[in-house]
């Protein structure tokens, strides 16, 4: 009861250990993996196990050395460097459990662009994910190409800061160095190395050597290594034409080969990723020809006892009949007949091989006695060194007499002769371990002995087991024997397979024991032990009593309706025996029917409702052993008609077009359901399925060849017509280049250029280019239009654009017409300018205002006086040409007010943009009293001097030209006209151009002074009174000519002057 205690107590404690858990189990990722230098790397740890709670100690370790230890699984390398680039893992530790990650390779690069491939080394049929990454982030556009192997395998343009491609990879050719370049910088190089997803099959045919007509063989595709671990399907092939639907069975049977079996094998492999042909076989079935008998031994003379071969030729595969001293004796299903030789197996032998008329020659065969005549003994036969072994030499033939002269060989050397049959071997030494035999002479008869192995051993215990190589159901005799004798008790124990067998307790110096070997698993190394004594080990191979049985069908598994069928289950036997017996089943059910032959069992007529798996199973009664064969499947089928392969549309096939392969048949008597497959140039196009027609939505011109379908139940195979197709290019035609939205484009609206076609073969190389000719963009691309992006739309994109296109059928690029794009710009800061200082006027003063704009697109303007439009054309003022421009010609009193304009342009879908300057406000100044009344005596001067004129001129001609006229003090320049009475001098000034003004306006300035003098001129306060202190400009009034420097014909320019007031001098 204390033991069971201690027990109890020792099971419930807990044992302290660390239980390791598999890699799976916990996760390291980093980002980014292929890091940039100075660039954060962050690597988490996690782990999917949601139940481990408690705290955790995450540990992170590079190149295998411990760096630091957290609780969130989190590790950062804040700006990477060269010494960061190595292998991390982490680890995490909860009670007593120890999780590793995965190994993690780091690498750090100098340069701007990183590099990052997944999986380094895939496997054939795999994706290859490429990651592309700039260091730094940007707002424009970048191009990203993807390189391998010296050649561009993408390009594309983003705004990303990487950019992502895979690449599906299928075949080893695919390995190299890999790298990317965003514009001109150039990543890393990355090596590839595609791995094999499985070997290229081998095609091999069972037997070797030359086929015959009615021969069975066997064809053998095989796969010597296949890392995708998935499973294969086979199919086979003679001269281009699938022998059986793929299937994961690696080989094909021929039982009865035919001379029409002729051909070329091969073999196709697929995991569905990637298909694999193997080599050609070139297999030749020669016709039957007259057998010839091979006998062995070669001599003829065989000892009973030994195993009788009779060959019947070199067909393996046929049924052959055997005939001794010209009676039937045996049938087999190969050429090969054997037979454990005695006393009554002598005499004539011929053979003919089935549905021949062919027999080959006789052959005699003669018995000699066998080796059991004459036997050959040792005691001990496993010796112990220094033992004393006898070997005797004995025959059971009491007949034979007179003199007896034996014989003994050792490894075949004679080493002695006696006449009693004894061989004494006083003390065995290592050199005695050899093969030993006696032969026996008596008059013309020669005994032979059996080989006997004489085992010596430097151990103390010596093991001896008959026999070596035991039948299964035989029982193996073990012997354990001591070098030297006691008379106390020992511990005997007997060992097979590492197991101990049986173990006793005896007094003697050997122990004995028997043990029944019941199959082949029995096989291995046995010894025993005498107490602490081991002796030698010895290896027993345990031999089939008779093989696993074959189920041969005849005439084949799938027939027709109606066929007689041959169900034969064959046994080889490594001794005959006669208690066997055989029982066929049909889908694992046992028939009912008794076979009328022990081995045979016969259908008369097949029918539908037979089919299934058959296996037959062979019951040996003596020793109770069972062995079944492999199922077998026999279908019952009807046949169809041979399919028919046609091609829509008829005709002339080109690049691109759209095409249906039709497989049709007309008869399917089976009414089965068929299996379609279509084939071009001998390679599958696809796996068998339900459908009759194969599809090419696009063709191309790598698409011309030879077609052909099969079609199968599963059990018949038939193959169509051959459809040659030949698929021509298409030039690419003229492209059509259009923009989208409109062709009228907002500022800053997006837009995108597309170039289409409307015909042509894939791919299509496009270019775009702009007015000056610069190219903008290019890329092929397997699509019949491409769009080029031009993003936020600018004033500077304005302009007339184009494309061209070009493919491998076309010599020169395509341009297409010019297509122009609009950028409207809305207005925008409206600004209004006074070309006058200030804001008071003078009455009739000229005032111009103008109206300008920061940017816009054909900007309109509108004018507002008090917020009110003003019209344009009135009398006062008029708008120039571009309406920018507001001109008073003479401001007034209406024209006191507060002025601003509103600047205005059209978008598009009757969108207005719009934008209002700030205000300016003008006033009238307040003019002088004496300019007034200056102003209203030039009517009365110019009239007093117009009569003074007129009276001189009269007087002038009455005196005969003898009166002078007083010239005014100063001097008038050329083209100034006459001084009115009561002035003292008129200055007719030279032409002007106004000032900022256009240059069609002209003046001339024409100056009026009054004389100073009381008596000359009269001066008016506001009093009404003289006003001695007038000012001196008051007394002067200024007038200006205008003209239009530009006259058409038409304009009558004599009374071109106009006089208005304009700034005083």
């Amino acid at each position: 009861m204390l033991q069971i205690s201690v027990l109890l107590i020792l099971v419930s404690l807990p044992l302290r250990g660390t239980t390791q858990v598999s890699d799976q189990a916990l996760t390291l990722e980093a980002k980014p993996q292929d890091a940039l230098k100075n660039e954060k790397i962050v690597m988490t740890c996690s782990t999917p196990f949601l139940y481990l709670k408690g705290p955790k100690h995450f540990q992170f370790y590079r190149n295998n050395v411990l760096m630091k230890e957290t609780e969130d699984g989190l590790f950062t390398i804040e700006k990477a460097q060269h010494a960061d680039q190595a292998s991390y893992r982490c680890e995490l530790r909860i009670d007593y459990k120890n999780l590793v990650s995965n190994n993690l390779s780091i690498t750090v690069s100098d340069g701007y662009v990183a590099f990052h491939v997944v999986p380094l080394s895939p496997l054939e049929g795999e994706t290859l994910e490429l990651n592309c990454r700039h260091r730094y982030k940007s707002q424009w556009e970048r191009q990203y190409a993807f390189y391998g192997k010296g050649k561009i395998i993408h390009s594309m343009k983003s705004m990303s800061q990487e950019c992502l491609y895979s690449i599906k990879v299928n075949s080893t050719n695919d390995s190299g160095w890999y790298y990317c370049k965003v514009n001109r910088l150039k990543s890393r190089t990355v090596e590839i190395h595609i791995q094999e997803a499985f070997a290229v099959p081998k095609l091999t045919v069972q037997p070797e050597g030359q086929l015959f007509d009615g021969q069975w063989f066997k064809l053998l595709c095989s796969v010597e290594d296949n890392l995708s671990q998935a499973s294969l399907w086979y199919s086979f092939y003679k001269n281009g034409v699938p022998l059986q639907p793929s299937s994961t069975h690696r080989d094909y049977i021929s039982k009865s080969a035919r001379v029409t079996d002729s051909g070329a094998y091969y073999c196709f492999v697929t995991d569905s990723k990637v298909w694999k042909r193997s080599n050609q076989l070139n297999l030749s079935i020669r016709p039957f020809e007259r057998p010839v008998l091979y006998i062995y031994p070669a001599s003829g003379f065989v000892k009973e006892g030994e195993t009788l071969r009779l060959q019947c030729g070199t067909i393996k595969g046929r049924s052959v009949y055997w005939y001794k001293n010209g009676n039937f004796l045996h049938i087999t299903r190969s050429n090969v007949y054997e037979v454990l030789a005695n006393s009554e197996t002598g005499g004539s032998f011929h053979c003919k091989i089935y549905n021949s008329r062919q027999e080959s020659e006789t052959a005699d065969v003669v018995i000699n006695v066998s080796d059991q005549a004459l036997t050959l003994e040792a005691k001990p036969q496993v010796a112990l060194k220094n033992e004393k072994i006898v070997m005797t030499c004995s025959t059971p033939f009491l007949y034979l007499k007179g003199p007896k002269h034996f014989q003994f060989y050792r490894n075949n050397v004679l080493m002695k002769e006696t006449e009693d049959g004894l061989f004494t071997i006083e003390r065995a030494q290592h050199a005695d371990q050899a093969s030993y035999q006696c032969e026996l002479r008596i008059d013309y008869k020669k005994l032979v002995s059996n080989n006997l192995s004489i085992t010596v051993s430097d151990r103390d215990v010596a093991f001896h087991v008959v026999p070596l190589s035991p039948l299964e159901g035989e029982t193996l005799e073990l012997n354990c024997r001591h070098r030297y004798k006691y008379y106390w008790e020992r511990e005997c124990a007997f060992y097979g397979k590492g197991k101990i067998i049986h173990s006793m307790k005896s007094m003697s110096h050997e122990c004995l024991y028997s043990i029944k070997v019941n199959s082949t698993d029995d096989s291995g190394w046995y010894y025993c032990k005498v107490n602490l004594w081991e002796s030698q080990s010895i290896k027993i191979q345990v031999q089939e009593r008779f093989a696993k049985p074959v189920l041969t069908v005849e005439p084949a598994a799938e027939v027709v309706e109606g066929l007689r069928l041959v169900l034969t289950c064959i046994v080889k036997m490594a001794r005959p025996s006669a208690q066997l017996r055989y029982l066929f089943y049909r889908d694992s059910i046992a028939l009912e029917v008794v076979p009328s032959d022990g081995s045979v069992f016969n259908i008369n007529a097949a029918t539908a409702n037979i089919s299934g798996n058959y296996a037959c199973e062979t019951i040996e009664t003596i020793y109770g052993l069972r062995k079944r064969s492999d199922y077998t499947h026999i279908s019952v089928k009807q046949a169809f008609a041979v399919p028919k392969l046609t091609v829509h549309p008829e005709g002339q096939l080109f690049d691109g077009q759209w095409f249906k392969l039709l497989c049709s048949v007309e008869d399917n008597l089976s009414q089965a359901s068929l299996w379609y497959s279509f084939y071009r140039n001998g390679v599958p196009l696809q796996f068998l399925s339900t459908h009759r027609d194969y599809i090419s939505k696009s063709a191309r011109v790598t698409d011309s060849g030879a077609y052909h379908c099969f079609v199968t139940d599963s059990k018949v195979w038939k193959r169509s017509n051959q459809l040659n197709l030949s698929i021509r290019r298409i030039p690419v035609s003229k492209p059509n280049l259009i923009i989208q939205p409109r062709k009228e484009l907002i500022e800053g609206e997006a837009g995108s250029l597309i170039c289409s076609v409307s015909n042509g073969s894939l791919p299509i190389y496009y270019q775009f280019y702009n007015g000056s000719n610069m190219e903008l963009h290019r890329e092929f691309s397997n699509s019949s239009e491409l769009v080029y992006k031009i993003g936020a739309i600018s004033k500077r994109d304005e302009g007339l654009y184009h494309c061209s296109v070009r493919n491998e059928a076309t010599d020169l690029p395509l341009r297409s017409e010019d297509i122009k794009i609009t950028v409207i710009v809305p207005v925008a800061d409206a600004v209004l300018i006074s070309r006058t200082n200030g804001t008071e006027m003078w009455a009739g003063e000229r005032l111009v205002l103008r109206c300008l704009v920061r940017e816009g697109t054909e900007p309109q303007f509108v004018w507002y006086r008090n917020n009110v439009p003003l019209r344009n054309g009135s009398a006062s003022s008029h708008v120039t040409a571009d309406g920018g421009e507001l001109v008073i010609h003479s401001f007034r009193t209406d024209n006191v007010g507060r002025y601003h304009c509103a600047a205005i342009n059209k978008g598009i879908n009757g969108t207005i943009f719009n934008v209002t300057s700030d205000y300016i406000g003008f006033t009238l100044r307040a003019p002088s009293y004496s300019t007034e009344i200056a102003a209203s005596l030039i009517p009365v001067l110019l009239f007093a001097s117009l009569i003074t004129s007129v009276l001189f001129i009269y007087r002038k001609r009455d005196t005969g030209n003898s009166s002078t006229v007083s010239h005014p003090s100063r001097s008038q320049p050329s083209g100034g006209g006459l001084a009115a009475n009561n002035v003292d001098y008129a200055v007719v000034g030279a032409t002007y151009n106004a000032e900022n003004n256009a240059a069609d306006l002209v003046y001339s300035v024409v100056t009026i002074r009054k004389t100073t003098e009381p008596c000359n001129s009269i001066g008016f306060s506001h009093a009404g009174k003289k006003d001695a202190r007038t000012d001196p400009s008051d007394n002067s009034i200024t007038y200006a000519t205008l003209n239009l420097s530009k006259h058409s014909d038409e304009e009558d320019t004599a009374d071109g002057n106009v006089y208005e007031n304009i700034l005083r001098k």
